[in-house]
């Protein structure tokens, strides 16, 4: 895009670590971005909202960047946050191959030991294509579940609720383990010891969804018409229907099940049968309708 004359900004919210270890992901960059956004606070040891901005660009002049985002940040900076993120600066650029390193071996070993227990199925590199298959951070742990029959959202709520134990995100049937330079052995064996615990949980035939196997819709099936655009369904009169009977009708809000909170029916798309589906199902299975005005999602607004 640099080539083109078009600014190139990453988003590597999960990503601020790659530059410290070999082992890790080339960093956006150092591959060509011209902005890359980063959040130490998830990855590093940074406080929460911790986050940096990189730009390295030629197309991007760094006294125009600061007049832009002089515009945006706010007047009143924490000190805290600030220190943080130098300290973490510093504790990076100075053992942060070392820590990342330690880091590694944690997550190589939990790895090896999940892939053991039945019912898991430990996601690595074998189910990536393209180029992808070069750019895996290991520090994340994927794991299928499917064969315990719950759901990701259901073990995750039980690991919450039983052992006090929170990962980084699940869904209709995987969850995904992070491992950060916080991370030591003592929490990778209660770890292990508590996805042992949920297992026999599961396999008792104590979840209230056990055995269920809905057919959420492909991606690919869950695209959809932009009948206006977003700001126009966003701002048109609307009127509130029962979700069940919304298909066909053009959305007034955001619908984002989380996790993973990532949009599936935005403003002004017309929404279809598959799209109903899809936010049926992932509620039924313990997803929350992050940005719906209605929490119960049994109704959804659309533009009348």
């Amino acid at each position: 895009m640099s080539r083109r004359g078009i600014p190139l900004i990453i988003d590597e919210a999960w990503g601020p670590h790659f530059a410290f270890h070999p082992d890790m992901p080339v960093a956006a960059i150092r591959r060509g971005a011209d902005i890359s956004v980063g959040s130490i606070h998830k990855t590093m040891a940074g406080l929460e909202q911790a986050s940096f901005m990189l730009l390295k660009s030629e197309l991007i002049a760094p006294d125009r960047f600061n007049i832009c985002y002089d515009l945006f940040e706010t007047t009143s900076p924490s000190g805290l946050i600030l220190a943080s993120i130098d300290a973490t600066r510093r504790q990076f650029a100075q053992e942060g191959e070392e820590l990342l390193q330690k880091t590694l071996d944690l997550a190589r070993y939990v790895r090896e030991k999940i892939a053991a227990m039945d019912g898991f199925r430990v996601m690595g590199r074998e189910v990536l294509n393209g180029d992808s298959r070069h750019s895996m951070d290991e520090t994340k742990v994927l794991v299928d579940i499917g064969g315990l029959g719950v759901s990701g959202y259901e073990a995750e709520d039980w690991l919450i609720r039983n052992k006090k134990l929170t990962l980084g995100l699940s869904d209709d049937r995987r969850l995904l383990i992070i491992f950060t330079v916080g991370t030591d052995r003592k929490s990778t064996e209660e770890l292990l010891s508590s996805l042992e615990d949920m297992a026999k949980w599961a396999g008792d035939g104590r979840s209230d969804k056990k055995g269920l196997r809905p057919q959420i819709p492909r991606l690919r099936d869950l695209e959809a018409e932009q009948a206006l655009t977003p700001a126009e369904g966003f701002f048109a009169r609307s009127t509130r229907v029962a979700l069940d009977e919304a298909a066909g009708r053009i959305a007034a809000e955001m619908l984002s099940p989380y996790p993973p909170g990532i949009p599936r029916i935005i403003p002004g798309q017309r929404i279809t049968d598959a799209q109903v589906r899809y936010m049926r199902i992932s509620m039924e299975l313990g997803a929350f309708p992050y940005d719906a005005s209605d929490l119960e999602l049994e109704t959804v607004r659309v533009v009348a």
